[in-house]
């Protein structure tokens, strides 16, 4: 087992002096689990406005904060300008309740080391990929452990009790997180990254845990569907897998970092640590974490009634988490024409998403409302192969009204396929409404410009045909011959 648990990973400790016992209890466990806590008691310093300034500067390089909370720092004019300050700068400060039992308190505290913790699984075929993740990710402020034991020059002979041990102990039971990079082999018996992965899942569902704490990529599309169909590893589907088969290899550490670093820290944090690594003169890691930092003030995670959506600097949603009111459950319908596992009440896309990652809601019934926003780009990729699944966006749902905006310019093969639509929009700025968007799907209302009354008929089978409606050489004629259509009007 490798780790860097020995990490100086920094805690800026918010308190009031008058609570020394207590606090010194917070830092001596914290120091016991290799954290760094830092404590100020600036009894050299008399100047309110030197103090501020050290506390601000000290403040400014740190990404991880505990306020120690009582009547005391309460009252303490100096914890109330730390606590502002820190919130100010979009970062993220735990609170202890220091009146709780120090056991209660000792609780608490372990919970928040164990958000310190990352567990890498992978099978060996991955090896450099998952080095390269693990010597970047250890330069931020995590505890990374990845297992390095075998012998690649012998037969697999692999005994793994200590990373199991381990991962049950520091990661699973707490609130630490797993990153699995899979491949083939995860549909393997003998694979020991699916020991770890199924391990980590039941061990989550015996904790009451409705979705594991595992971060999941996969190095294949095809994977994305053999997992749903896998009676183990099914509940990695709430997890929000990331392909990376359309990454190039040399981009695909960026892109598993991209997403651990955007999920598990704060903006403001992210760009400490991307300021921290300048001062250090890691030029090339201080790049890629500014570009992950929101431009022109946009923020990283929009909201709407439906739950948030977590951005990169492109406007891609990377990942969705639902509302309390709006969560996503098990499909009990008995309609066997459709193809979802999941069910959600609302699906409001939020104004500034401009795209999707690959498969982002594939197989979700909407129950009540589905709006996509003015500015959406695109649903999936023109460019990309037929029936990529990068391009399945929407795929095998069943939706409400859709109502395609304006801004959109492109929607990728199969980014609805399988897909059943009540009543379906097309704006006719749209410059590539061909057939295999919509391949095999199921639509109650067609609803097509004005301008196109005339030029679009359905024929007796349901399939739509515009004979006189061109796109060009490239796209050819509005033709859906695969997609069912109830009815037709134009708006």
């Amino acid at each position: 087992m490798k780790d860097n648990s020995n990490n100086e990973i920094w805690v800026f400790l918010s308190h009031s002096n008058k609570d020394y016992e207590k606090v010194r209890q917070v830092r001596n466990l914290l120091e016991e689990q290799s954290l760094r806590p830092l404590m100020f008691f600036l009894h050299c310093l008399d100047d309110d406005d030197e103090i501020d300034s050290l506390i601000r500067r000290e403040i400014d390089c740190r990404t991880r904060f505990i306020l120690c909370d009582s009547e005391n720092a309460r009252n303490s004019h100096w914890v109330q300008k730390e606590v502002e300050y820190i919130k100010s700068q979009n970062r993220i400060c735990e609170t202890i309740d220091l009146s709780m039992d120090i056991n209660e308190i000792f609780a608490h505290l372990q919970e928040f080391i164990n958000k310190t913790r990352i567990f890498i699984s992978y099978n060996r075929e991955q090896l450099q990929l998952a080095k390269s993740v693990y010597e970047r990710l250890v330069q931020y402020d995590f505890s990374v452990y990845i297992d390095t034991f075998w012998d690649f020059s012998k037969d697999y002979h692999q005994n793994y009790n200590d990373a199991l041990r381990f991962l049950e102990d520091s990661v699973v039971k707490t609130n630490g997180y797993v990153v699995a990079i899979m491949d083939e082999r995860i549909l393997s018996g003998s694979s020991s990254s699916r020991y770890e992965i199924t391990k980590a899942i039941r061990d989550n569902k015996s904790l009451g845990k409705e979705a594991p704490n595992i971060i999941p990529f996969v190095t294949q599309d095809s994977l994305l569907r053999l997992i749903e169909k896998d009676e183990e590893l099914f509940p990695l589907t709430a997890c929000n897998i990331q392909s990376l088969e359309w990454v190039d290899k040399e981009q695909r550490s960026d892109e598993i970092l991209k997403r651990i670093v955007t999920q598990l820290m704060a903006p403001g944090s992210i760009k400490v640590q991307a300021d921290n690594f300048c001062r250090q003169s890691k030029i090339e890691e201080a790049r890629f974490l500014y570009r992950l930092l929101p431009e022109n003030g946009n923020k990283s995670v929009l909201t709407s009634e439906s739950g948030l959506f977590f951005v990169n600097t492109d406007g891609i949603v990377q990942r969705f988490e639902p509302s309390e009111d709006n969560p996503i459950v098990d499909d009990v319908s008995d309609n066997q024409a459709t193809h979802t596992s999941k069910s959600i009440r609302t699906m409001i896309i939020p104004k500034g998403v401009k795209g999707f990652v690959s498969s982002f809601m594939r197989g979700v019934r909407v129950l009540e409302r589905f709006e996509l926003p003015q500015g959406l780009q695109s649903i999936g990729n023109t460019s990309s192969d037929f029936m990529n699944e990068a391009n399945c966006v929407f795929a095998d749902c069943v939706l409400p009204t859709v109502k395609l905006p304006d801004s959109l310019q492109e929607i990728g093969d199969f980014a609805f396929g399988h897909t059943h639509i009540e009543a379906l929009y097309i704006p006719e700025g749209l410059k590539s409404p061909y057939g295999r968007q919509f391949k095999d799907s199921r639509i109650g209302t067609l609803y097509l410009p004005k301008a196109w009354e005339g030029k679009a008929y359905l024929k007796e089978n349901g399939a739509l045909e515009a004979p006189f409606i061109n796109f060009g050489e490239e796209r050819g004629w509005l033709c859906w011959p695969s997609t069912k259509i109830e009815e037709l009007k134009f708006y």
